[in-house]
């Protein structure tokens, strides 16, 4: 939604609450659940510089955003060394599709070459990495499953796991208020149920329809079965099932 907010605390307060947390009720694991856990640089830095001061042989989790540049993203090879010392064992990021012209058309603010350092470097320090990826985006071709294909095939032993998922459109968001106001710009894509639970519809995009296409799929979907059945890292096995 174009009206999301965040809200962030203080390094300190963080620090403060995951020392307490330890000190009461014994823990040494744990998971963060923000969204973008380095889009707060101070409060990761803190994390970095501080996580093992504060608790001794912590061990956590967090999903991060790559984005489009290095620059200072939190997540050069440099800091992500630091984050395993700190006691970081898994990160997620949204990798999304291994095709440029994909990411671009969703927005996504990510270049897959910067993607690609990130997980190569989070892997070669002892980071398990998890990565989500969206197949059936609008005018998404054969192609742009090829390359997803090819990114996910060239980094299977730098991604533990895999969650694939297929687009769907939820009323509220952006691209539904697009659709519905400049329909003649996704030509081919139908609505072809209603889902008022979860206030998304379902949808078809007939150009999808492509037999290579459907290869495609089938290129991509071999990918992730290729890294989906590797061993759970072990550093990161008591997290299975977290995030």
């Amino acid at each position: 939604s174009a009206h999301r907010t965040f809200r962030s605390r203080s390094p300190k307060n963080v620090l403060d609450e995951i020392e307490y947390q330890a000190n009461r009720f014994d823990a040494d694991l744990f998971a963060f659940t923000d969204l973008k856990l380095n889009s707060d640089l101070q409060v990761w830095d803190a994390l970095l510089n501080e996580m093992q001061v504060r608790v001794p042989g912590a061990r956590w989790l967090g999903a991060v955003h790559i984005g489009a540049t290095r620059a200072r993203n939190g997540l050069s090879g440099q800091e992500l060394e630091a984050a395993r010392a700190a006691g970081m064992v898994r990160l997620t990021t949204g990798l999304e599709s291994g095709s440029q012209r994909t990411l671009d058309r969703m927005k996504k603010g990510a270049k897959v070459n910067v993607s690609r350092q990130a997980i190569r470097d989070a892997a070669a320090n002892g980071i398990s990495v998890r990565v989500t990826m969206i197949v059936g985006y609008p005018f998404e071709t054969a192609d742009d499953l090829l390359r997803t294909a090819e990114v996910l095939n060239e980094h299977s032993s730098d991604i533990e796991r895999v969650t694939l998922s297929r687009f769907f459109i939820r009323r509220g968001t952006q691209f539904y208020r697009d659709l519905t106001t400049h329909p003649e710009q996704y030509e081919g894509i139908r609505e072809t149920r209603i889902d008022p639970r979860f206030s998304f519809f379902d949808h078809e995009d007939q150009a999808h329809r492509d037999p290579a296409y459907r290869r495609g799929i089938d290129e991509v979907l071999r990918a992730t079965f290729r890294i989906n059945r590797k061993p759970i890292c072990e550093s990161a096995r008591e997290f299975d099932g977290v995030m």
